[in-house]
């Protein structure tokens, strides 16, 4: 498998002339989102990919193909709504509690994903002296991990759809 910085520039410029609008369309999707792929280190090593330019998202289709790319995107997909299911239950109790500045784990049953995160925030800010308030969460803190989430959701989703619709033109 050749690497993107070994592809002529002509050989691309040559391809993207003639490739059809829904790769463009995929390439220009990839730009507004990020995800990752397995890294050849391999053992849960993992390259971020962000794609700033519709050139640098074409190459990379050219390098990776659509269906692989795709692969990365859903299971991306998965991970982000498991986060963005947390960050929900977070912000529903809020929701709930408008008195609530912040949340705690007592205020999470046992097993409920916000818990877990909770949990989870107590063991990271545990190696950290610089923290204050460990295992809690500010209604300010939920409501951007939300947004984050949710920003991240629409530009997955939407790089998946250009590239189904890619895809599908492929197999006319």
């Amino acid at each position: 498998m050749s690497n993107h910085q070994d592809i002529m520039p002509t050989t691309s410029t040559n391809f993207a002339l003639k490739m059809p609008p829904e790769w463009k369309e995929a390439a220009k999707a990839l730009t507004k989102t990020y995800f990752d792929e397995p890294s050849i280190k391999g053992d849960g090593f993992i390259n971020s990919i962000m794609l700033g330019s519709v050139n640098d998202a074409i190459l990379y289709l050219m390098r990776n193909g659509l269906r692989e790319t795709l692969a990365h995107i859903e299971k991306q997909i998965a991970e982000v709504t498991e986060e963005h299911r947390t960050f929900q239950e977070l912000a529903d109790f809020f929701m709930q509690n408008a008195a609530a500045d912040s949340a705690t784990l007592a205020n999470f049953a046992e097993g409920s994903r916000a818990r877990k995160y909770l949990d989870e925030m107590i063991e990271d800010d545990a190696e950290d002296e610089n923290v204050d308030h460990a295992g809690e969460v500010s209604r300010a803190g939920a409501a951007h991990e939300l947004a984050i989430s949710q920003r991240q959701l629409y530009g997955l989703v939407g790089a998946k759809g250009a590239i189904q619709r890619a895809l599908a033109r492929g197999r006319q």
